[in-house]
């Protein structure tokens, strides 16, 4: 998250959406390009947050839930960050 948040700051810094609109990009391609790169990071970390801690303390659970419940708290932790 603080990674994230740190590239959403320097990317206002350096206005980079502002110049990428200048020079023609679409601005529903910037957003498209910043939500999958930060889903495919979050999904990989998911990915190791349940494999940990669905075998160890939710053992009764399905591991393709829990790994749900992981990334959709990913996902709108993205999307409060982009807000």
């Amino acid at each position: 998250l603080s990674s994230l948040l740190r590239s959403v700051v320097l990317e206002r810094e350096q206005r980079l959406k502002e110049q990428l609109l200048i020079m023609g990009t679409a601005p529903p391609a910037y957003y498209t390009s910043l939500l999958a790169t930060s889903a495919a990071a979050f999904l990989l970390i998911s990915a190791v947050c349940a494999a940990e801690i669905g075998l160890s303390c939710y053992t009764h659970s399905d591991g393709g839930l829990v790994l749900l419940l992981f990334l959709l708290f990913g996902l709108a932790t993205l999307a409060f960050t982009l807000a």
